[in-house]
């Protein structure tokens, strides 16, 4: 059979993550460029549930100071929030003006997999 159907679905939540990941880790960047200290690249950490859960970004040199390594610490989640955020508002606005036909169309969560978080 035509499975199509799966990539479609697939693509939005893929390209979604992985922009959220991509922007986290550019703000960490962007920071480590203005305080001028050395980064890495990113170690993938995968996970069993979403395949990807995050990153490991090493520091190659240190922060001239802890207010430079917070500023650092703290951009990557800041941005991931906003960016979160945002892509949820779009996701939210396309689901609103659904009709009946095309909100069937859309995949279920098993409840399984989210009771099977790692916290227990």
């Amino acid at each position: 059979g035509n499975l199509s159907w799966i990539s479609d679905l697939a693509a939005p939540l893929f390209l979604a993550t992985l922009g959220i990941q991509l922007a986290h880790e550019l703000a960490h960047r962007i920071v480590a460029f203005k305080d001028k200290f050395d980064i890495g690249l990113p170690t993938i950490v995968p996970s069993l549930q979403l395949g990807l859960t995050g990153a490991i970004t090493p520091i190659n040199t240190p922060p001239k100071n802890l207010k430079s390594l917070f500023d650092f610490a703290i951009s990557g989640p800041l941005v991931g929030i906003f960016v979160s955020l945002a892509l949820m508002y779009v996701g939210l606005e396309k689901t609103a003006f659904m009709d009946a036909a095309e909100l069937s169309q859309l995949p279920g969560l098993p409840v399984q997999l989210l009771r099977s978080s790692s916290l227990g």
